[in-house]
């Protein structure tokens, strides 16, 4: 009999990481690449730089905490995919899908966690 995946981990502590990273994606994460994204898609004349690099430093730390996080496994929680890679990885996509792959691709663990879910995605 097989198994159906399940959005949670079993382990109970796991399970609580997976909803932390799942509201620190909804709520902070998002809001870091909102504003960081608010700010550079401005026009030149419009874009208040002050506050362009203090996002993108924000968004840095956020991405380097992920890339850390990552250092010695292939998902955020637990040895397999749930709904913590899920969120981040939606949040994520946004960066990519505005033009800024070249912020992950700085970060290799976190770059290779990123290529590997969104493989999941396209099938492959």
């Amino acid at each position: 009999m097989t198994r159906s995946w399940r959005i949670y981990p079993d382990d109970k502590r796991q399970r609580s990481l997976c909803r932390l990273i799942d509201d620190y994606a909804d709520e902070a994460l998002a809001k870091v690449i909102k504003d960081y994204l608010g700010e550079a898609s401005k026009p030149g004349s419009e874009r208040n730089e002050d506050a362009l690099a203090k996002y993108r430093t924000l968004l840095e730390e956020q991405l380097a905490n992920l890339n850390n996080l990552l250092e010695s496994q292939n998902f955020l929680v637990a040895d397999r995919y749930t709904l913590a890679d899920i969120s981040v990885f939606s949040f994520l996509k946004i960066l990519v899908i505005k033009g800024r792959e070249e912020l992950l691709s700085r970060y290799v663990n976190l770059y290779r966690w990123y290529k590997n879910v969104q493989a999941r995605y396209q099938g492959g």
